[in-house]
């Protein structure tokens, strides 16, 4: 839906994409809006809000997850449509045109569960902008990778973090989540999860603060599930008391 927040009325109602949910946009002027839809397949819609015109559909490879947005540029993160493998970060410009580059090291996607013997898994890689734009982060399961976002160069490196949950358990998986708060600091959250024998077990990695350039990492609190920046503090929430 358009609104006029001036005169608070509706302008028109527009479906960019059927069976899908807008996870970001950016309006770089009057006549153009880019919009990321999450469907399936995930797309990139370029509008013409004055006309109500959808001038452009950009279909992207994969699925998508965990947008990021900066004052120029859509980015998300696009893991294989079955299994788990080599994920891809898109980037899209003001113009609604899609650039994506690979990112070695990185496993993210989902094996669905078959049987007792043959857990599913999911691994789900966070995303993060760097305050000014230039950059992005991808941080994995023990791996984090730096991305410049002009020539799309990918510096990758080891990142250990703790990990409770065993491997071997039915339907485990992981996530992790990013933050980025200064050019040298970036607050890094996670969980795994599994089953076993009916039992549901999740377990936090706790905040820690990490340089994106060295990995070399400082612990905030161990319990924490996850972190946000309010004004100039930041705030680490959930787990365990």
């Amino acid at each position: 839906r358009l609104l006029d927040l001036k005169r608070f009325r509706s302008l028109g109602v527009m479906w960019p994409a059927k069976n899908a949910s807008v996870a970001g946009g950016l309006w770089p002027t009057d006549d153009r809006l880019v919009l990321l839809t999450f469907g399936l397949p995930p797309r990139v819609v370029v509008i013409d809000p004055t006309t109500q015109r959808v001038l452009a559909r950009h279909e992207l490879p994969g699925l998508a997850q965990a947008p990021a947005t900066t004052k120029d540029r859509l980015l998300t993160l696009l893991e294989p449509r079955s299994g788990i493998g080599e994920p891809r970060l898109a980037v899209v410009a003001t113009d609604g045109s899609v650039r994506t580059v690979a990112l070695a090291g990185i496993r993210a996607g989902f094996t669905a569960t078959r049987s007792r013997s043959t857990p599913g898994r999911y691994n789900s890689p966070g995303l993060a902008a760097s305050p000014d734009g230039a950059h992005a982060v991808v941080v994995g399961q023990d791996r984090l990778a730096v991305v410049e976002l002009e020539t799309l160069e990918v510096r990758s490196r080891p990142l250990p973090l703790r990990t409770p949950a065993r491997a071997g358990k039915f339907a485990a998986g992981w996530g992790r989540s990013a933050l980025w708060l200064a050019s040298d600091t970036i607050a890094v959250s996670g969980w795994t999860e599994s089953w076993e024998n009916g039992t549901h077990s999740h377990a936090t990695a706790g905040v820690r603060f990490v340089n994106p350039e060295t990995a070399a990492s400082r612990l905030l609190d161990a319990k924490a599930a996850g972190a946000r920046l309010v004004g100039s503090t930041i705030l680490a929430y959930g787990g365990d008391a």
